[in-house]
């Protein structure tokens, strides 16, 4: 979903990911290129699925029909623009908050740091 657009960013973390895990490897064993896959599947499942669910939301957000939904929501863009508050950005790639979680992850120094305990979970 395009409401994020994260779709490139993720294909990036994604090989980002699988770099330093393949790169750990013990061996080229058959057993541990899959230990190593499931290592990567776990560190980035988690963060895969929070960025999905949240692009879901603010499509629904952003894509209502006509009606009270939509008319509280522009109420809420409007006391923002206005620097009045008003709550949680409703448009989700405009939420401090959400740009700070995504930009500053750091998926590669999470799978450096976990490799080996997760490696040895599997």
């Amino acid at each position: 979903m395009p409401h994020l657009n994260q779709g490139a960013a993720q294909a990036i973390e994604d090989a980002a990911v699988l770099s330093v895990v393949l790169s750990h490897l013990p061996s080229s064993s058959a057993s541990d290129i899959n230990k190593a896959l499931k290592v990567y599947q776990e560190v980035r499942k988690e963060r895969a699925d929070t960025l999905v669910m949240m692009a879901a939301q603010s499509g629904k957000t952003l894509q209502l029909g006509e009606g009270a939904a939509k008319e509280e929501r522009d109420k809420v863009f409007a006391r923002l623009k206005e620097g009045k508050g008003g709550g949680k950005v409703p448009d989700k790639w405009a939420d401090s908050d959400v740009q700070r979680m995504i930009f500053g992850h750091d998926c590669m120094a999470i799978a450096e740091e976990r490799f080996e305990e997760l490696f040895a979970a599997v």
